[in-house]
């Protein structure tokens, strides 16, 4: 048995608390293909048949197996997404009156940090171990506070953080098979402005200024996270060559149940005693706990990966759904 360097271990000690720390892990896409960086220039094709690092790990734990010796994969990608949005003329509901709703035009995408880490070793000729550290979904909108689709979201943040512990085993020289487990963490933000003005039109208490105004805005933040909970999951895969330059892999990851609890917490605006009196006797906009509830989905690809003089040609169908409750 060979013997662990520490200098080695503790580089990956410190690789792993990196990124498990890393509160920009997410984007502005839910879910995220960007696990490793060679498959941004194939764009991800046949990544369940030809991922020639460590990262197969993420894309299918059975070709840890067409690895040689031990392999470690860092990568990060930066996400800079924009969007574009025009007021096609934003009104209040007619319950209050209708009219236009105060604010600007504002671009909600926001740059994001996707970190990865990979991992495997050989631990006899017919088996490996191999562990990931990525963020396979994300998600981050932020807008101005003062734009006018306020009331709807002002920030949206989904980070997780998935460790995925995997053994590779050689069933034949044609054929290997592979499985992890998934531990997910996710934290969650959320947060829009509360047309307190409305609230108080509807329910006929005075003093509250003009609906849909900036002054008389109140604000809600949600946070919440799954640390007591964590999400579990497994992945499988098998790889199966065809012969010395055709490879067809199968690749599974399972759903992940995401069950968050966190706090729920509002801030309004002074105007005036007879606000402050109705918000105490109905017990609006009180802060409270909050739970949610979010399957992630499973995933499924059929790749081939065929060399054609020192050129890998790939292709590769992917299949992936979801639900949320």
């Amino acid at each position: 048995m060979r013997k662990f360097n520490f200098k080695y271990g503790s580089f990956i000690l410190a690789a792993l608390i990196s990124l498990g720390s890393a509160g920009s892990a997410h984007a502005a896409g839910f879910a995220l293909i960007e696990m490793n960086a060679n498959g941004q220039g194939n764009a991800y094709a046949g990544a369940a048949a030809y991922t020639p690092n460590a990262s197969t790990v993420y894309f299918n734990p059975a070709g840890m197996m067409q690895l040689e010796g031990e392999q470690m994969s860092i990568a990060s990608h930066i996400v800079d997404p924009t969007s574009d949005f025009e007021n096609k003329g934003s009104s209040l509901s007619s319950f209050v009156g209708g009219g236009p709703i105060s604010g600007e035009e504002s671009d909600g995408g926001e740059t994001a940090f996707v970190p990865n880490f990979y991992w495997v070793r050989p631990l006899d000729d017919k088996m490996s171990f191999g562990l990931g550290v990525n963020s396979p979904f994300g998600l981050k909108t932020e807008y101005d506070d003062d734009w006018v689709g306020r009331y709807h979201a002002i920030l949206s943040d989904l980070k997780t953080v998935n460790f995925n512990p995997s053994l590779g085993y050689r069933v034949s020289d044609k054929v290997s098979i592979g499985g992890g487990i998934n531990v997910m963490l996710a934290d969650v933000e959320l947060s829009s402005a509360l047309d307190i003005a409305s609230v108080c039109a509807f329910f006929t208490v005075p003093g509250c200024g003009a609906p849909g105004s900036l002054s008389s805005d109140g604000l809600g933040e949600l946070e919440a996270d799954n640390y007591d909970d964590i999400g579990l999951g497994f992945n499988i895969g098998l790889t199966y060559m065809v012969s010395d330059v055709t490879t067809i892999g199968v690749a599974y990851r399972s759903q992940v149940d995401i069950d968050v609890d966190g706090d729920a917490d509002f801030t309004t605006p002074d105007l005036g005693p007879g606000l402050d009196g109705f918000l105490a006797v109905s017990g609006l906009f009180a802060d409270t706990g909050l739970g949610a509830k979010v399957t992630l989905p499973a995933k499924l690809s059929v790749s081939i990966a065929h060399r054609v003089d020192k050129f890998p040609w790939l292709a590769n169908i992917y299949i992936q759904g979801t639900k949320v409750e």
